[in-house]
């Protein structure tokens, strides 16, 4: 993986707004982020996967975003549970990507919910390809993310770094050989 060409790209917003739904529940907390992609890539992702990893469990960004995070974890456990659309606690929340277009900005909005107060964990944002299964496109990590109870201010990730084909499939597009999802 490390001798995989990268791709940064960092063209066009792709926002995930804090501040919507229903109130948190005691010692939770919501956070928005504002995540970066390339508009060359926004027709191959399906859509993308959010996780925090809980404190510890990495010491820097460094290695993460080279394959599948799921494939870089002893256990689910290792994650901090988030709450998707129909209130069910899962270890990361996958958002389809319905891009909209505002100007020459491309947004989406959605937040995690009812995550638990903390600090030190690491965001994980990984673009899934539209394929089925799906594969990871790229990934960005974004370290030292505070998550306070209320509403949290927006955070904006780290660009999302785009791979290269690396055998992820015979249409020679770009994408990692494993299904990221949890």
């Amino acid at each position: 993986m490390k001798a995989a060409a990268w791709w940064t790209m960092g063209l066009v917003a792709l926002c995930l707004f804090s501040g919507c739904g229903e109130a948190p529940v005691p010692g939770t907390g919501s956070v928005g982020f504002d995540v970066y992609v390339s508009a060359a890539a926004i027709d191959e992702i399906g859509g993308f996967q959010l996780a925090l990893v809980k404190p510890g469990v990495f010491s820097d960004c460094t290695s993460i975003t080279e394959t599948c995070l799921k494939n870089q974890l002893s256990s689910t456990n290792q994650l901090v549970p988030v709450k998707d659309d129909q209130g069910n606690t899962v270890p990361a929340l996958f958002v389809p990507n319905a891009l909209t277009t505002s100007g020459p900005v491309r947004t989406q909005d959605t937040t995690l919910r009812d995550v638990p107060a903390g600090k030190d964990y690491f965001l994980i944002v990984e673009a899934l390809s539209r394929q089925n299964p799906p594969r990871l496109l790229g990934a960005s990590c974004t370290q030292r993310i505070e998550v306070r109870t209320g509403t949290n201010e927006r955070v904006q990730a780290e660009p999302i770094v785009f791979f290269t084909d690396q055998g992820g499939g015979a249409d020679g597009g770009l994408g990692v050989p494993c299904d990221p999802r949890f």
